[in-house]
């Protein structure tokens, strides 16, 4: 009679890896997009902070050349948050990958 009482609790075990397998590939899908979206956005930015070093070679009047430097600055900026979201989708990957 206890092979039987064991029955529903072996297939509710079963259902919750299910339940935490289905996640882990959730968080591994999120975390390759989420590389793949950075490492675009990475390649955008490298253009623009491209662009505004050689803008800033050439003989500007000084109220463009600050407009310059502050798109190269914001565009540094957001290359740091492009760069702590990959290393967060890293960590999610590593994660799900440890989870599965």
């Amino acid at each position: 009679m206890a092979q039987s009482d064991e029955v529903p609790r072996i297939l509710a075990e079963l259902q919750q890896a299910r339940k935490r397998l289905a996640r882990a590939e959730g968080l591994i899908t999120l975390g390759h997009v989420a590389a793949q979206a950075a490492h675009k956005l990475n390649s955008c930015l490298a253009v623009i902070q491209g662009y505004a070093q050689l803008l800033l070679e050439e003989e500007l009047d000084d109220e463009t050349k600050a407009t310059i430097r502050k798109i190269d600055q914001e565009a540094q900026k957001a290359a740091e948050v492009v760069a702590q979201l990959a290393n967060l989708a890293k960590q999610e990957r590593e994660s799900g990958s440890e989870n599965a």
